[in-house]
């Protein structure tokens, strides 16, 4: 409160210097013209001249206090103030008095009262600063009558109406200055509030750029962990398609390429949860799948080096993952699975078999085990592996895309080339969702077997 009270006392010191200036000038103009008025046209006593010098007199003072005095002081520029005004509101009454014998002077407390008026509503500070503005002017007025023993009952009847007014004015200027004081504080407050929000901007936008750029950073690492290229192999194309729902996801996938072309390893993998805490979940899974050495041969044997060790790190993600082997030499087809979606076996006709083997989650038991499981594959047969975002996707009514997938969409594009196949699949899901945005990451991956 201290300092809203400093800052406020700034702001009337301030505003007080404005408008005394203001006032200064005012009355350099309109001091000579009365004068004018007062010699030439209303013929007055010449001593009317002081009277009328009073407030240029203290208002340039004032105005070259303003000017001069560098460290402003509010206590000494506001009594400054209240001399100027004070000065104005002597001349007003000393006018009153000269004209008393005249008919101008019923004029003289018009305009006595309009002076009063225009002071209150420039005054500052209530009050404490109307009440000798206007109580020294008035009480050294009525002592001088009384002084003159003034007996002109009518006169005096009519000098209390501007003494009234003074003083309605005074509780009036009062209210004001509370209020007005309320006011500031209101406005400091909101003011205060508004910093402190534009401050939490600029906190919340260093944090989104701070963000963006460990965001760019898991973009370059979850780029180098996926293949750069489909693997090439006579006896079968590949198709992909990529996307995480937040620029990075969990979803990893990586091909082995084992003895020059003999075998194909695919994997496929989904941690659960989505953005750079995924993906950064992913480049442990990655770094082990490099690691693994002579366990990449056998799916199982791959599966269960992930899962012990892996287990106690993921804390509250987990890990869904298929690893299967492709061997061309006997056109046969190797796999194991870690609760992850059972990848499909498509043949030309349309048949749809899903790859079943048993294996729970990954990470969760360090004894857990994983079966291995072996088909036969033809010339023509495709195998779709994905992960739960294309089966799980939802339209506007809530429904999963997995049920018209297998029932319609696969076997209609069943007869088409991989990579239109992925394609196709890819559109359907996108129809499927219209605009409802992926809730999940989206990985599917397609080979196709062509000799």
């Amino acid at each position: 409160m201290n300092a809203l009270k400093e800052s406020y006392n700034n702001t009337i010191t301030t505003r007080v210097i404005i408008l005394g200036r203001i006032l200064f000038v005012i009355i350099l103009i309109i001091v000579p013209f009365f004068l004018y008025l007062d010699f030439y046209i209303l013929k007055l006593e010449k001593s009317i001249l002081y009277l009328r010098l009073a407030p240029i007199l203290t208002g340039l003072f004032f105005t070259l206090c303003t000017f001069i005095i560098k460290k402003r002081t509010g206590l000494f520029f506001i009594i400054l103030y209240g001399l100027f005004l004070g000065s104005i509101i002597s001349m007003m009454l000393g006018l009153t008095y000269i004209t008393m014998p005249t008919i101008l002077f019923h004029d003289s407390i018009i305009a006595a009262v309009i002076v009063i008026l225009f002071t209150a509503i420039i005054s500052v500070k209530g009050m404490a600063f109307l009440i000798p503005v206007y109580g020294i002017p008035f009480a050294g007025f009525f002592t001088f009558i009384f002084l003159q023993n003034y007996t002109g009952v009518n006169n005096m009847v009519a000098l209390t109406n501007p003494l009234f007014l003074a003083a309605g004015f005074v509780i009036l200027a009062e209210i004001t200055e509370k209020s007005r004081f309320k006011n500031f504080v209101s406005m400091k407050t909101i003011e205060k509030q508004k910093d402190e929000l534009l401050h939490q901007n600029r906190i919340i936008e260093n944090k989104n750029t701070i963000f963006e750029q460990e965001l760019s950073l898991a973009r370059l690492v979850q780029k180098s962990l996926l293949p750069q290229s489909t693997p090439s192999f006579k006896t079968l194309n590949t198709a992909i398609i990529f996307n995480p729902m937040r620029d990075v996801g969990g979803d990893l996938y990586d091909f082995v390429n084992f003895n020059n072309n003999e075998r194909l390893g695919i994997f496929i993998s989904d941690i659960s949860g989505h953005g750079i805490s995924a993906a950064m979940m992913s480049s442990m899974v990655k770094t082990l799948l490099v690691t693994a050495g002579p366990k990449r041969l056998e799916p199982s044997a791959l599966l269960s080096y992930l899962n012990s060790n892996l287990t106690g790190i993921l804390a509250d993600n987990f890990l869904t993952a298929f690893y299967g082997i492709y061997d061309p030499g006997h056109s046969t087809f190797t796999f194991s699975r870690g609760g992850h979606e059972y990848p499909l076996l498509i043949t030309p006709d349309g048949a749809i078999v899903q790859l079943r083997s048993r294996g729970r989650m990954i990470g969760f038991a360090q004894n857990a085990e994983f079966e291995n499981c072996t088909i036969n594959v033809s010339k023509g047969d495709k195998i779709l592996f994905f992960t739960d975002g294309l089966t799980e996707a939802l339209n506007d009514s809530g429904a999963m895309f997995e049920h018209i997938m297998i029932s319609n969409i696969i076997p209609s594009i069943a007869s088409e080339p991989v990579e239109t196949f992925i394609s196709m699949l890819y559109n359907a899901v996108n129809d499927f969702k219209k605009h409802t945005p992926f809730e999940d990451d989206i990985c599917i991956i397609g080979i196709e077997i062509i000799g």
